[in-house]
C-alpha cells in the first residue's frame, strides 16, 4: 500500500475512533444506567432491604468487572450506614457458559466507611405470618419455602455457604476502610477506626488466607493487625492477631461502669495466636501486656505494668478450656484503698501461675509503708476460689509498728521496741467469701528489747513466735531476760471472752507459772494458776485489771518449804534472814496490789506449820501465824507454837518501806523444856535443861541492832544450866568443910533485863545450886560480850544443913560467907573470864 492509500484508510478510521471515544467518556461519565433506569433498580433494591440505597454510576470493565461509584447506604432514618468510593465485584463469565458456574474472582471496596450504632435503630416488629385453617379449628403459620441461612453452620461451611452452588468467590479486599462506633443514629462518633485494609483470598481446596490491618483514633492511639489461614474441609486453620494501643478511649471506660473490674487507662499490646489441627480442639496462645495502666475494683486501683500470657486447648462443642497454662507478671504494680488498713501498696512484683488445677502465687513482693512483704500460695479452685495464701514480711520491728493506727499506737507511747520481726499472714478459705477467710498471723521475734521509759524498766534478748488466729493470740518459744533473770514463755490469749487462755511462764531462778484465765477488755479473771518459786507452791485465783500497769486481785492456798522459799522482808534484812527458817507451812491468802510493786500490797495470810523450824534445828510445833500487810506495812497480829513441851506466842509489825525495816516485837513462852530445845542447836550448851518462862518487848530497825530497845523477864526451873568448880575453895573452911562445892550445878536462874545500846542489861539476874546462890549485875553484847559483877553467897541449904549440923558450925559458915569476894566477869560466852575484887 503506497502513502496515498495509508492516509484514506486513516481519515476512514478517523470519524470511528472518535465517536467511540465520546461513547467512551460518556459510558465513563454516565456509568451503565440511564437516569431513569437507574432509578428504577435503586427504588427494587430500597423495596427489597428496607433501607436508602444511592450511588452515582454503575460501570462494567474488561478487567475490573462491575463497579459501583459512591456507593451510599442509609437507614430509615436516612442516617448513613455504609459508603464506599467504589464497590466492584469482578466476575468471570466464560465459565457460566462453558460449566454453569459465576466465578467472582475479587470483591472490592475502596475506601468504604461503615457506620455501628451501639444503641441501634429499633425496627418495627413485622407482620404476623400469613395462616389458614384446618378443620376450623387452628391457626398454623405458612412455612416460607426459602429456609434461612443459619450463620453458625455458615461458619462451619466456609463463606460460600452464603452463596448459591453454583457461584465461587475467590477474593475479597478492602481498602482504606472506616469503622465509625456511635451511640445512637445520628449521634457524633465515639471512635473512629480508619486506614482498614482486609484482603481474603479462597483457594481450591477450600483453603481460606486472610491478612488486614486497622488504625484507631482521629489522632491514631492504636494499631491491630491480623492474619492467617483456614482449611474449611480438613479443619486446620491459623490465626495471628496483634493489637497495639497507648491508652484507654473514654467510650470503652464508660462501657466498663457496671464491670466488677475495669480497665480505666493504660497501654495495651497483645499477641495472640489460634491453631487447629483437625481435631476438634483449638489450640491457642496470647501474650497481653499492660503499660501505664490503671485497674479499678469498686474503690481499690491498681497502677502500672503487667504482663499475661496463656497457652492451652479450647473445645468449640462444649465451650469449655483444657490443658491450659498461664502466667500473670506483676511488673511494677501500685495498689491504692484495698482496704482501709491498707491504704497503698508500692512495687508489687512477681507471678501468679494458673492452670485447670487453680491458681499459684510465686513469690509475688511489694512494700507497705515501706515495708517489705512477699505473698505465695494457691487457689485450689476457679469455682469455689478455695485458697490458702501466705503473706510474709521481714524488716526492723519500728516498720512493723508504723503500720499500727494512732489509736494502736498511743499503747506504746512509754516503750522504746527495737529488733527484727518476720510476720507471716496466712489466709484460708473461699475468696467468694472474704468475711468468712479463716485468718493466722505468726510474729517471729529475734533479738528484740524493750523499755517502760518512765520506770526504765528493760527486757532484753527477746525471741518469740507469736500466732494470732480467728481464736485468739498463741505464744510459742518465747524467751526474754528482765531482772537479771531469764525467762521462758508460752500461752493463748484468747479472741473470744468465753474462751480460756492458757500461759506458762519460766525463769531462771525456779519460777514456774501456769495459768488459765478470760480476758474481757482491760480485766483478765484468773480461774485457775499454779506458782513454783524456791519451795513455795501456790493456787490461786482471781482478777487482774489495768493491764497497761495490771493490778492484782487474788486469793489462794500455798505450801512452801521455808528453807528455801524467798522471803517477803528484803534480802538487806539480814537479821531476818538469819533466822534460819524451815519447815513446811500452808497458807490461805488474799493479795491485792500493783504487780511490780510488793511492799505496797494488801496481803492477809493465815499459815500453819507442822513443825515450823528456826535457826535451822529449832522445832516449834503446831505453828499458826496469822499475816496482815498493807502499804509496806507487815503485820503478825498473831502467832502460836509449840516448842519442846511449852507454848510459844507474840506478835510483830515491820514496816518494809522504811530502809532500816523499823519493827515492834511481842513475845512469851512457857514451859519450854531447855534440854529438848539444846539438843537441837547445832552449837548449843550439852547437859543444859531446865524449863523456860519468857517474855519481851523489843523495838527498833532490823539494820540497827544497836538502837534497839525492849524489857522483859526470864526464869528457868528445875534445870541444869552451868557446871563449875569454880567455888571448890569456899568448901575449905577452918575446922569445918562444906560439902558439895567441889562441882556446883547451877539448876534454877531468875532475872528481869532491859535492851538498849546493843546490849542485854540486868540488875536482878539470880542462879540457884545446892550449895552457892549467885547474883549478877551487868550487861551482855549482842556481840557476845561479857560486862557482868557477880556475887557469890552460899545457899539456902548450906546454911540449912550448918544449923542442922550446930555447934559451931553455923558460927563458921556465917562467918566465911560474909568473907566470900565478888568477881568481874568479862570476855565472851564462849571465853569468859574472872577477875575477884
Amino acid at each position: 500500500m503506497d502513502m496515498r492509500s495509508r492516509r484514506r484508510f486513516s481519515k476512514r478510521l478517523l470519524v470511528p475512533a472518535l465517536l467511540i471515544s465520546i461513547l467512551l467518556a460518556l459510558y465513563l461519565h454516565y456509568g451503565l444506567f440511564p437516569a431513569r433506569l437507574k432509578d428504577r433498580v435503586i427504588r427494587e433494591v430500597e423495596t427489597a432491604t428496607g433501607l436508602k440505597i444511592s450511588f452515582t454510576k454503575v460501570l462494567v470493565l474488561p478487567f475490573r468487572g462491575v463497579i459501583l461509584h459512591d456507593l451510599v447506604v442509609r437507614g430509615r432514618s436516612r442516617d448513613l450506614i455504609f459508603f464506599s468510593r467504589k464497590f466492584s465485584v469482578d466476575v468471570r463469565l466464560l465459565p457460566f457458559f462453558r460449566e454453569n458456574k459465576i466465578i467472582i474472582r475479587n470483591i472490592l471496596l475502596d475506601s468504604p466507611v461503615y457506620a455501628v450504632n451501639l444503641d441501634p435503630e429499633k425496627t418495627p416488629p413485622p407482620a404476623p405470618p400469613p395462616k389458614t385453617r384446618i378443620s376450623g379449628q387452628i391457626d398454623v403459620p405458612v412455612v416460607p419455602e426459602k429456609t434461612p441461612v443459619n450463620p453458625a453452620m455458615a461458619i462451619e461451611d466456609g463463606p460460600e455457604a452464603f452463596l448459591p452452588e453454583n457461584v465461587y468467590l475467590e477474593s475479597v479486599r478492602i481498602v482504606d476502610g472506616t469503622l465509625l462506633l456511635k451511640k445512637t443514629p445520628g449521634s457524633p462518633a465515639l471512635e473512629t477506626i480508619h486506614s482498614i485494609h482486609i484482603l481474603m483470598n479462597y483457594d481450591k481446596p477450600p483453603r481460606v488466607t486472610f491478612s488486614g490491618s486497622a488504625s484507631v483514633g482521629e489522632k491514631t492511639y492504636a494499631a491491630a493487625h491480623l492474619d492467617g489461614f483456614w482449611d474449611l474441609e480438613k479443619e486446620i486453620y491459623e490465626f495471628r492477631l496483634r493489637i497495639q494501643s497507648d491508652k484507654v478511649p473514654e467510650w470503652l471506660s464508660a462501657a466498663q461502669q457496671k464491670n466488677l473490674i475495669r480497665l480505666e487507662k493504660g497501654a495495651l499490646s497483645i499477641d495472640a495466636r489460634l491453631a487447629g489441627t483437625g481435631g476438634g480442639k483449638t489450640a491457642f496462645g496470647a501474650a497481653a501486656k499492660l503499660g501505664r495502666s490503671e485497674l479499678r475494683a469498686g474503690k481499690s486501683r491498681l497502677v502500672g505494668e503487667a504482663l499475661l500470657k496463656a497457652n492451652g486447648f479450647f473445645d468449640p462443642e462444649t465451650k469449655q478450656f483444657s490443658g491450659y497454662r498461664g502466667a500473670l507478671e506483676f511488673l511494677g504494680i501500685d495498689a491504692y484503698d484495698l482496704a482501709p488498713e491498707l491504704p497503698r501498696l508500692n512495687g508489687i512484683r512477681g507471678k501468679i501461675l494458673f492452670d485447670p488445677g487453680g491458681l499459684k502465687i510465686d513469690a509475688v513482693r511489694g512494700e507497705c509503708r515501706r515495708l517489705p512483704f512477699t505473698v505465695d500460695g494457691q487457689v485450689r479452685s476457679l469455682e469455689t476460689l478455695d485458697a490458702n495464701l501466705r503473706i510474709g514480711a521481714r524488716a526492723e520491728l519500728q516498720k512493723f509498728l508504723s503500720l499500727l493506727s494512732v489509736q494502736q499506737a498511743r499503747f506504746l507511747k512509754d516503750l522504746q521496741i527495737r529488733g527484727r520481726c518476720l510476720a507471716v499472714t496466712s489466709l484460708t478459705g473461699s475468696l467468694k467469701n472474704p468475711s468468712g477467710l479463716r485468718k493466722e498471723h505468726l510474729v517471729e521475734l529475734r533479738d528484740a528489747s524493750l523499755e517502760h521509759l518512765p520506770t526504765k524498766t528493760a527486757v532484753h534478748n527477746i525471741g518469740a513466735s507469736i500466732f494470732a488466729g480467728d481464736n485468739g493470740l498463741r505464744i510459742e518459744g518465747a524467751r526474754f531476760d528482765c531482772f537479771k533473770k531469764s525467762f521462758r514463755l508460752a500461752g493463748f490469749l484468747p479472741q473470744k471472752p468465753e474462751t480460756p487462755g492458757r500461759l506458762i511462764l519460766q525463769s531462771s531462778d525456779g519460777l514456774e507459772l501456769s495459768a488459765e484465765y478470760s480476758i474481757k477488755g482491760d480485766l483478765v479473771r484468773i480461774a485457775g494458776a499454779r506458782l513454783r518459786y524456791l519451795g513455795i507452791l501456790c493456787d490461786l485465783r482471781g482478777e487482774i485489771s489495768n493491764l497497761k500497769n495490771p493490778l492484782l486481785a487474788l486469793r489462794g492456798h500455798a505450801d512452801a518449804d521455808l528453807k528455801n522459799a524467798p522471803l517477803w522482808i528484803p534480802s538487806r534484812a539480814a537479821v531476818v534472814r538469819k533466822a534460819g527458817l524451815g519447815g513446811r507451812a500452808a497458807a490461805d491468802f488474799t493479795l491485792r496490789g500493783t504487780w511490780n510493786k510488793p511492799r505496797e500490797w494488801k496481803l492477809d495470810a493465815d499459815l500453819g506449820a507442822r513443825p515450823l523450824f528456826a535457826a535451822g534445828t529449832l522445832r516449834l510445833d503446831d505453828a499458826l501465824v496469822q499475816i496482815r500487810a498493807k502499804q509496806g506495812v507487815v503485820h503478825i497480829p498473831y502467832f502460836h507454837a509449840k516448842p519442846y513441851g511449852g507454848i510459844l506466842g507474840g506478835s510483830l509489825v515491820v514496816d518494809t518501806t522504811n530502809a532500816g525495816n523499823p519493827f515492834d516485837l511481842k513475845i512469851h513462852a512457857n514451859h519450854v523444856d531447855l534440854a529438848r530445845l539444846t539438843g537441837d542447836l547445832r552449837s548449843g550448851p550439852k547437859n543444859f535443861g531446865g524449863t523456860l518462862l519468857f517474855q519481851a518487848v523489843l523495838n527498833g530497825a532490823f539494820a540497827r541492832p544497836s538502837g534497839w530497845h525492849g524489857q522483859g523477864a526470864v526464869s528457868v526451873q528445875n534445870g541444869k544450866l552451868w557446871e563449875t568448880s569454880l567455888f571448890k575453895q569456899m568448901g575449905n573452911l577452918v575446922l569445918l568443910k562444906v560439902e558439895g562445892l567441889d562441882q556446883v550445878v547451877f539448876h534454877a536462874m531468875a532475872a528481869t533485863f532491859l535492851i538498849q545500846d546493843g546490849r542485854i542489861w540486868t540488875q536482878d539476874m539470880t542462879l540457884n545450886s545446892d550449895t552457892v546462890d549467885l547474883s549478877l549485875k551487868g550487861s551482855v553484847g549482842f556481840n557476845q560480850k561479857l560486862d557482868l559483877l557477880m556475887g557469890i553467897q552460899y545457899s539456902r541449904g548450906v546454911l540449912r544443913g550448918a544449923m542442922n549440923t550446930g555447934g559451931i558450925a553455923p558460927l563458921l559458915v556465917d562467918a566465911a560467907g560474909s568473907f566470900i569476894s565478888k568477881y568481874k566477869i568479862s570476855g565472851t560466852l564462849k571465853n569468859p573470864s574472872y577477875a575477884k575484887t
